[in-house]
């Protein structure tokens, strides 16, 4: 069969939950605030699978990446290492490409801060979530 001798330069990779839950992110039928919601309803559902939840482990942008991307409990990657709401350097984004800021509110709440179109955080034009 011509098929069996296919030669793929990269192994097919698996779907993870990003791929579907994530679809759309920065796209141009969502607004900015609905992409911060898009990920932080992401990020919610993957600490619900895996029921690990102290936001303390997870308090800056790139130790909250590792976790989704396998360094949990069950081993599980759940974002994908490519994909739009993520930069060349592994940190989630907003749609701007600027990294978003992870603060823990609480042991259960993590907000969410995109910089907003200025890309300079703590400014007046700043997306939260969850929404103040």
């Amino acid at each position: 069969m011509e098929e069996d001798n296919l030669i793929f330069s990269e192994p097919p990779t698996d779907p993870v939950l990003s791929d579907t839950m994530l679809a759309g992110y920065a796209g141009e039928n969502t607004s900015a605030a609905e992409d911060l919601e898009m990920i932080a309803h992401f990020i919610d559902s993957v600490f619900l699978l895996v029921k690990q939840r102290n936001t303390a482990d997870y308090s800056t942008n790139e130790d909250l990446v590792l976790f989704l991307q396998g360094s949990n409990s069950h081993r599980l990657p759940f974002l994908a290492k490519v994909g739009p709401a993520l930069n060349s350097k592994g940190q989630l984004v907003d749609r701007w490409n600027s990294p978003l800021i992870i603060h823990p509110v609480s042991q259960k709440v993590l907000e969410l801060r995109s910089a907003g179109p200025d890309k300079t955080p703590y400014t007046g034009d700043d997306l939260l979530w969850p929404v103040r």
